[in-house]
């Protein structure tokens, strides 16, 4: 694996799996907001149940779309992006 995916379940891969690029994860939910507001249309901020607020675009349902995101992503700045499988 080259690092790009991170896979949220071990279980097999389903049909309709979704892919998300994550650009960062703050503990505080104002810092979620303002990096959304900053990211541009289409970022979101989504709390975890482990409490940490993570700013994210998508989901996406192909593995392309969500490559476009992340060079998108980091061609903003996002230097950290990730995708993930949900």
């Amino acid at each position: 694996a080259d690092g790009r995916f991170v896979r949220q379940s071990a279980g097999p891969r389903a049909l309709g799996t979704l892919y998300i690029v994550q650009i960062a994860a703050y503990s505080s939910r104002a810092r979620a907001d303002d990096l959304a507001k900053r990211a541009g249309e289409g970022a979101r901020v989504q709390r975890g149940a482990d409490g940490i607020y993570r700013v994210h675009f998508g989901p996406y349902g192909t593995e392309a779309d969500a490559q476009k995101a992340l060079v998108g992503a980091k061609a903003r700045g996002h230097s950290g992006a990730r995708i993930f499988v949900q």
